[in-house]
């Protein structure tokens, strides 16, 4: 059967289903204009989903720009290559999943670098001053703390810094499986175990301060 092209008008009016029919029928046709304005259709349906997906693991604040750059790297790269509603909404949260972990890559850049935000000083970036420690004016206080981030593995050190960002320990973990890859998943007991040495080394380097 003969392709037959439609305007946007009579495609806006199709189902899911039939959309994707036409998609496919586009792209078996070559018709690349054709395929890309039924894409873009169902794109346009599914942004509502997108942004509840993003709210989910972004701050309210940011998710309407995370949740555009998912729409405008789909409409830009995504090229569908299946045949049903099914495979296509997939496919779009596999690009809303990198969409988010490229959000949360930027923002560990940025706890690296810059104060906390509400924090109100350098000091918050590398953790709150342990308990009992009673000041030792000649030692640097953040050579301490970033001393004691330092001698963490790149793994365990983004952990850290997503704790000390307030992240929860299950999102910490989440964040580090999206962006790291682990070869053994990351899980929100390891990440507590991992931010209870780091603040227990913590406490030692303070207590050691005037040999740091």
């Amino acid at each position: 059967m003969k392709f037959r092209p439609e305007d946007d008008a009579k495609l806006a009016t199709l189902s899911d289903e039939d959309l994707i029919r036409h998609l496919v029928a586009a792209r078996d046709a070559g018709d690349r204009g054709q395929f890309k304005l039924a894409q873009n259709i169902l794109l346009d349906r599914r942004y509502p989903q997108v942004k509840a997906m993003v709210l989910a693991k972004v701050p309210e604040d940011d998710a309407e720009d995370v949740a555009m750059n998912v729409m405008v790297s789909a409409i830009a790269k995504f090229s569908f290559a299946g045949s049903s509603i099914g495979e296509f909404v997939s496919a779009l949260k596999t690009i809303t999943k990198y969409r988010i972990a490229d959000y949360h890559k930027k923002k560990e850049k940025a706890i690296d670098v810059d104060p906390l935000p509400g924090g109100g000083g350098e000091d918050d970036a590398y953790g709150p001053e342990p308990t009992g420690y009673s000041g030792v004016d000649d030692v640097p206080i953040n050579e301490i703390r970033r001393a004691a981030l330092d001698e963490l593995s790149p793994l365990k050190r983004r952990v850290v810094v997503l704790r000390l960002a307030g992240y929860p320990s299950k999102e910490a973990a989440e964040i580090v499986n999206q962006t790291c890859g682990p070869e053994t998943p990351m899980t929100y007991v390891y990440v507590d175990k991992i931010f209870s040495l780091y603040n227990k080394r913590l406490k030692e380097l303070f207590e050691e301060g005037e040999d740091i």
